[in-house]
């Protein structure tokens, strides 16, 4: 028996979960396999500030995105804006790069 809430497993006999209150179910749904997505650098930018905005756009269009930024900034969020150097690479899927271009249009490199 399981928790169609918290997911916890009980024995047979339990019909109610302790934590979450509600009538346990014989066994849990499966969970799908999450799609294999080939992720492409869409482009880099000065500074992770430039990244959010590129990213704005892209989150009004319903593209999936991460962004990944410099040394500095991924391993101890530093986010100085003028740090020399200081870049971010944004990556979208492959089967989204065409529209997410078109919509930087001039944006990005």
């Amino acid at each position: 028996m399981y928790c169609p809430l918290c997911k916890a497993e009980y024995k047979p006999e339990i019909k109610v979960c302790a934590d979450c209150k509600v009538t346990l179910i014989d066994s849990l749904p499966e969970i799908p396999e999450l799609e294999e997505i080939n992720w492409v650098e869409l482009g880099k930018f000065d500074g992770k500030v430039h990244a959010e905005m590129v990213e704005e756009i892209l989150d009004n269009n319903n593209i999936a995105h991460f962004f990944k930024a410099d040394f500095l900034t991924t391993t101890f969020g530093i986010t100085g804006v003028g740090a020399i150097g200081g870049t971010a690479r944004l990556y979208v899927p492959e089967d989204d790069y065409e529209t997410a271009r078109q919509l930087m249009g001039d944006i990005i490199e």
